[in-house]
């Protein structure tokens, strides 16, 4: 897998002209009426158990990583929720994480500890 990935010739790490897929992943997860693309992901999905299908086990963790879009210069941009038209704009944690400390006897609910970012620096639009 990493001989593979080393193969890809694209930019990454926020460098001008990476992958930044963060608007056409958003508007696929977008819960409207007329999504046509929210089937096959939600399909997807819950193949691989992920997003809404994720479940961690005590020990284990919940990574939530933002997908960026890039401004007119190519800079790489965590400042819209595409999924949620209507947020706010603003600096979004490029992820953060969670892990499970404990689960209910019947399994349907956990409690997490959850990072967080306390200071942000201004992201430029």
């Amino acid at each position: 897998a990493a001989r593979q990935a080393g193969r890809d010739p694209r930019f990454t790490g926020g460098v001008v002209g990476a992958p930044t897929p963060g608007e056409a992943y958003g508007q696929a997860l977008r819960h409207t009426q007329d999504n046509v693309l929210r089937g096959p992901l939600t399909r997807a999905a819950a193949r691989t158990g992920v997003n809404e299908y994720a479940w961690a086990e005590v020990g284990e963790g919940y990574l939530i990583q933002s997908v960026s879009t890039t401004n007119d210069g190519g800079a790489q941009l965590f400042t819209h929720n595409h999924a949620k038209p209507g947020d706010p704009v603003g600096p979004h944690a490029p992820y953060h994480f969670a892990q499970v400390v404990l689960a209910s006897e019947d399994g349907s609910h956990q409690i997490t500890l959850e990072n967080e970012t306390h200071s942000r620096t201004p992201i430029p639009v």
